[in-house]
């Protein structure tokens, strides 16, 4: 993870923890489903 600033690049730390986001909810999503 490069973070470079004024640059769009110190968005790239952000994208993991969004997707890691999106993966809890999946699976609390799955569970209640259960």
């Amino acid at each position: 993870m490069t973070v470079k600033r004024g640059g769009s690049e110190e968005l790239v730390p952000f994208f993991p923890y969004f997707l890691f986001l999106i993966f809890l909810v999946m699976s609390s999503r799955q569970t209640k489903v259960r």
